[in-house]
């Protein structure tokens, strides 16, 4: 793919195509089955919290999983509901408020956590919603990384530039209302919460969760799906927080 197919692409989300959007989250769920997940766990019981449109868990659902989605955006979860797949079980409600009797065998949390508010109360539900020998797949851009601000759904030159969300709030501020003008406090609150590698890992340990498997990228899978290019692995270790666009996490029960 040519860099001028790849910037247009840049800022586009689900609103602006479902059907292709569910058809690229579909493609995410392919690339962790075969990569990774086939190889540690057997079809069961799966949980995907953010599951947005659900073709992540189409995925899943077709290998004979038992599918659970959960996604606080509620218009997301319609779309989801729409398809006429009665193998999988959409709510429309928050991590943070989520109680199960049901214990899930696979969870997966996909870019998510950047988003959440109450990161310590999410995870300590996750780590109660696993079985026994349950496995947990995270994602997250770390917030050093050069898009770790998501300013890629910026609507000004803004969604270009990387690492400029580090810059000290005050000029993060007038940045904004320079150029984007609108959802400012939203942009603002995407960048508060953001988390380090160091930080996850803490809230993880705290948590009661322990890292089984980590993968730094300095191209992620999602880039390199949504982008037609390729996965690379950063191998520069002292510098995962500033070059890892991604982190790739299997967790467990401690």
């Amino acid at each position: 793919m040519t860099l001028l197919k790849i910037f247009k692409k840049i800022g586009t989300t689900a609103t602006h195509d479902r059907n292709a959007y569910w058809e690229y989250q579909r493609s995410i769920g392919r690339y962790y089955w075969e990569t990774i997940l086939q190889h540690v766990i057997r079809p069961g019981r799966a949980l995907d919290i953010g599951c947005g449109e659900g073709g992540v868990l189409s995925f899943f659902a077709d290998l004979g999983f038992e599918c659970y989605g959960l996604d606080n955006n509620k218009e997301r979860v319609e779309y989801a509901q729409s398809f006429p797949n009665s193998k999988i079980r959409f709510m429309h409600t928050e991590i943070e408020n989520f109680r199960s009797d049901v214990k899930f065998d696979l969870i997966l949390m996909l870019d998510v956590i950047e988003h959440i508010n109450d990161k310590e109360k999410a995870l300590l539900n996750i780590k109660n919603c696993l079985s026994e020998k349950g496995i947990f797949l995270l994602t997250f851009p770390p917030f050093h990384s050069p898009f770790g601000g998501h300013q890629q759904i910026l609507s000004s030159f803004l969604k270009y530039i990387p690492y400029w969300h580090v810059l000290p709030r005050c000029c993060l501020l007038w940045l904004l209302k320079k150029f984007e003008k609108q959802h400012i406090d939203a942009r603002l609150e995407i960048v508060d919460r953001g988390l380090t590698i160091k930080q996850f890992e803490v809230l993880a340990r705290n948590a009661g969760l322990v890292a089984t498997l980590r993968m730094d990228y300095l191209i992620r899978p999602r880039q390199a799906l949504r982008f037609g290019t390729r996965i690379i692995r950063n191998r520069f270790p002292l510098l995962k927080e500033w070059l890892s666009t991604g982190s790739t996490y299997i967790l467990a029960e401690n």
